[in-house]
C-alpha cells in the first residue's frame, strides 16, 4: 500500500502506524499537494481495497519542533 501511495500524483509525505489499543487497525496520514489529488487517491483506494475508511481534511495550521 505504501508503495502505491508514494507513486500517487501530488504525494508529499506519508506516515503509517498500528493502533496502540487495536493491533488489527492501522492508521495512515498522507499529505498531498491538492484537494483534487486527495480525492483521486481516496477513489483509487476505495475502489481497490476492501474495508478501508478514508477521510479527507484540509490542513489549516501546522507546527514544527524547535
Amino acid at each position: 500500500m505504501a508503495d502505491v501511495v508514494r507513486r500517487s500524483p501530488g504525494f508529499v509525505r506519508g506516515w503509517w502506524g498500528l493502533d496502540d489499543t487495536d493491533r488489527e487497525a492501522a492508521h495512515v496520514l498522507v499529505a498531498l499537494d491538492t484537494l483534487d489529488h486527495a480525492r483521486a487517491l481516496r477513489r483509487m483506494v476505495e475502489e481497490n481495497v476492501a474495508g478501508v475508511r478514508l477521510r479527507i481534511m484540509e490542513v489549516g495550521v501546522s507546527a514544527e519542533a524547535d
